[in-house]
């Protein structure tokens, strides 16, 4: 069974970051380049069961950064999940599909009932996760 690891690093800005991609050098690179923008505490999860799990645990997340190609259930099943909880928190998507297929995801996200903030090819680059950064802070009125 796969689990979720804390990466804790936690600092003063409170923002709580779960990366979800099956594909571990990619989201230790994310990880790696979070942090290198912000402080923050992150997790990661290797798949959508492990990342729902982490949320269901009661685990604070306020932003969810998930692939759309999982192993088991899809990106897009984890969002669907996503908007069936209570409190869910905003989406990011991160996927090497084509810019239509982000754009169909974003819309997807949005009728899964959850706040998708911006939608990112892989391989991520420092100017993209400062995108991301911004687009949290604007949502977030800070």
């Amino acid at each position: 069974m796969q689990g979720y690891g804390a990466d804790t690093m936690v600092r003063d800005s409170g923002i709580s970051v779960l990366v979800v991609d099956d594909d571990t050098s990619q989201s230790s690179a994310l990880i790696a380049l979070l942090r290198s923008a912000a402080d923050m505490r992150t997790f990661s999860a290797e798949n959508a069961a492990a990342a729902l799990r982490m949320l269901q645990s009661g685990e604070h997340v306020d932003l969810v950064v998930t692939d759309l190609e999982l192993s088991g259930a899809s990106g897009y099943e984890l969002m669907e999940a996503l908007g069936a909880l209570e409190s869910a928190p905003l989406v990011a998507i991160v996927s090497g599909a084509s810019a239509a297929d982000l754009d169909d995801a974003m819309v997807l996200a949005q009728a899964y009932g959850v706040e998708p903030l911006l939608a990112l090819r892989k391989p991520v680059r420092p100017v993209d996760v400062e995108a991301l950064l911004d687009a949290y802070r604007q949502r977030r009125g800070g």
